[in-house]
């Protein structure tokens, strides 16, 4: 097999993978050149990495670093959702307003909170995934998202609250 092969092979079993992270975190905007940046880091620093992990979680992680510095850079979380082709007529228009909703909402989110939102919800990542992509124990993984829940959690109701200013009672979360 020649190198070009190699890196073909490598490209086509990641690339799904890789543009749904980036996508989900920093937008369409940048898309390609931080999928390209990914596959460039990862094929240079392949064989070094890839003992240490199996290659979907390896490619992830440097998937997310490079995303997070995207963001770091732009100061603020990018949440996109991939168009469904598949939606009815009826309930497309309150489904984009749904996402571009929640895009908002996790939008406020620092990233170090989104980036662990994004990989728990939208990627269906463990939390131990998720702590060997972020390079961070389990317990900071959860504290994050615990935390990344309750600044959600206050947003969502701030609305709520404001409508019921006269009434104490506070709106009450459905935990799934």
């Amino acid at each position: 097999m020649s190198l070009f092969s190699d890196f073909e092979s490598f490209y086509k079993e990641h690339v799904d993978r890789v543009r749904s992270v980036l996508f989900r975190m920093c937008g369409k905007d940048a898309l390609e050149d931080l999928t390209q940046e990914v596959f460039i880091k990862a094929w240079k620093s392949k064989k070094l990495e890839l003992k240490e992990a199996k290659p979907s979680t390896w490619m992830y992680k440097v998937a997310m670093n490079v995303g997070i510095d995207h963001l770091r850079k732009n100061k603020r979380m990018m949440i996109e959702f991939e168009e469904s082709t598949h939606l009815q007529q009826d309930s497309s228009e309150v489904d984009f307003l749904e996402k571009e909703s929640l895009r908002q909402i996790i939008q406020q989110l620092d990233v170090e909170h989104g980036s662990v939102v994004v990989l728990h919800y939208f990627e269906d990542l463990e939390l131990s995934e998720i702590s060997e992509v972020l390079n961070l124990p389990v317990g900071t993984v959860k504290s994050r998202l615990f935390n990344a829940r309750k600044k959600l959690e206050a947003v969502l109701l701030k609305p709520a609250a404001d409508k019921n200013e006269d009434s104490h009672e506070r709106p009450k979360l459905i935990k799934r």
